[in-house]
């Protein structure tokens, strides 16, 4: 008597559900090298950190740019990341994969969040310097520098 062992897709949706649990962390943000690159006499974290929370002594108005995207749609996010984890589950996959997906997607509604003009408006004074009416634009470096990392909660 032959025995035949058929899978049926057993062992790739084992892997897919250990490494759900394996504690990846997608982060979004001005993060890694290009956090560090300057942007004039400051880093572009730094002039991240001044726009996202502002900075009132120095007359600079909060203008979040990835809190506020979080925010205005949470529950579009959580289904995202929720559609991609039933895709891993059905179909198997990377979580890595779908977690770079997702933050890619975001990545790119705070991209366009920014050039839609986050309030308040610019100053007349700053238009006149920088020639640009649209808040947090002005050589594209902010924007440059939002990245898309995921990685292990370990690695943090």
């Amino acid at each position: 008597m032959r025995v035949t062992e058929k899978d049926n897709g057993l062992a790739r949706f084992a892997r897919s559900v250990r490494q759900l649990g394996a504690g990846y962390r997608v982060t979004v943000g001005v993060q890694g090298s290009k956090a560090a690159a300057m942007h004039g006499d400051v880093s572009n974290v730094d002039l991240a950190t001044i726009h996202e929370f502002g900075a009132p002594s120095a007359g600079v108005p909060q203008r979040s740019f990835l809190r506020a995207t979080a925010d205005a749609d949470k529950a579009r996010w959580r289904r995202r990341l929720a559609e991609e984890v039933a895709k891993i589950v059905r179909e198997g996959g990377d979580v890595r994969k779908a977690l770079h997906i997702v933050g890619e997607e975001f990545r790119a509604a705070v991209i366009d969040r920014i050039k839609q003009g986050i309030p308040p408006p610019l100053q007349p004074e700053t238009i006149a310097r920088k020639g640009e009416t649209t808040p947090l634009i002005d050589t594209g470096a902010l924007i440059g520098a939002i990245t898309v990392v995921v990685r292990k909660e370990a690695e943090l």
